[in-house]
């Protein structure tokens, strides 16, 4: 017994020194200091728990009543009048719509009411040892941090996060913090944990940056989709010859089809442009979808 956990140790510890060479390499940290902050991270297992069991493998009905529900449209418009302003010069400068900035930060914290209960170094350094599926971004993700925190003159054990790393009221990961964060209130610093200003900003900007197309459509619903006809992008004209009917015209755009399951039901929705925008935030239709949803209930 006792050798084989000498054997566990020295393995973790030999694939903790592999991953701070990696890091100190690939983003010209020095060693030195990449080793001090790992030598101070920590194996969280609640977090490998919880990556295990994400709300996206819910149904979509009871992943909708989540993030879309009476208590969070109420308090969406509170927020949305809080920070009228803010949207709306969010909306002016970046082209993405004040109510879509709005909804993706409901559903990422509550609009900023969510309090993170991890630490990110030691969140990132579990999945990164880990989480084997994923850990060559998990790495990636750790090392973003140190660059993060390294050039901020910020101890990454003070950073507080989601399980999977997640930074402040947008839940940007760190190296989209490092890419799309800005200064939206223009106080010379950005920050995403203490200025709702600067979040707005930052989605805004990540939305923009990954090719938002202001006024075009999102996603609607629609009847008579069927599964082979899900996943491939497709005139909206040849949709109609299918079979598949639409609430109102929308010639002119490419569509594909999305399945997902209510109440043991098939529910289809033709999904357009923006909607796999929004899913660079998160890769799920379900998450996607529900920031429509809300968003609609914020206008």
């Amino acid at each position: 017994m006792f050798t084989l956990l000498f054997s566990l140790c020295f393995l973790s510890s030999s694939h903790s020194l592999v991953i701070g060479d990696k890091i100190a390499e690939k983003f010209e940290l020095p060693k030195r200091y990449v080793k001090e902050s790992l030598s101070k991270a920590e194996i969280v297992d609640q977090v490998t728990d919880l990556i295990s069991k994400p709300a996206e493998a819910e149904e979509w009905g009871d992943y909708k009543k989540i993030f879309v529900n009476e208590q969070r449209i109420s308090m969406g418009r509170d927020f949305y009048r809080k920070y009228r302003e803010e949207l709306e010069r969010a909306e002016n400068e970046f082209y993405v719509p004040s109510e879509i900035i709005a909804a993706v930060l409901g559903v990422e914290t509550f609009f900023g009411r969510y309090t993170p209960k991890f630490n990110a170094l030691d969140s990132l350094y579990t999945l990164a040892m880990n989480f084997e599926e994923r850990r060559e971004y998990f790495t990636y993700e750790l090392g973003n941090l140190l660059v993060y925190s390294y050039k901020n003159n910020i101890n990454p054990k003070e950073i507080r996060s989601s399980y999977a790393g997640a930074i402040g009221y947008p839940q940007f990961m760190p190296s989209n913090v490092l890419k799309y964060a800005v200064d939206f209130d223009e106080d010379g610093q950005v920050d995403l944990v203490n200025s709702m200003s600067d979040a707005i900003g930052s989605v805004a900007n990540f939305l923009k940056q990954h090719g938002w197309h202001y006024s075009d459509p999102t996603a609607v619903s629609v009847v008579y989709g069927s599964e082979k006809l899900t996943g491939e992008w497709m005139s909206i004209s040849s949709l109609k010859e299918k079979g598949v009917s639409f609430p109102f015209g929308l010639s002119g755009h490419k569509a594909k089809l999305i399945r997902l399951k209510d109440e043991g039901k098939d529910i289809y929705w033709a999904v357009f442009h923006n909607f796999e925008v929004l899913k660079r935030y998160n890769p799920s239709n379900k998450y996607a979808l529900s920031v429509l949803l809300l968003a609609v209930a914020l206008e």
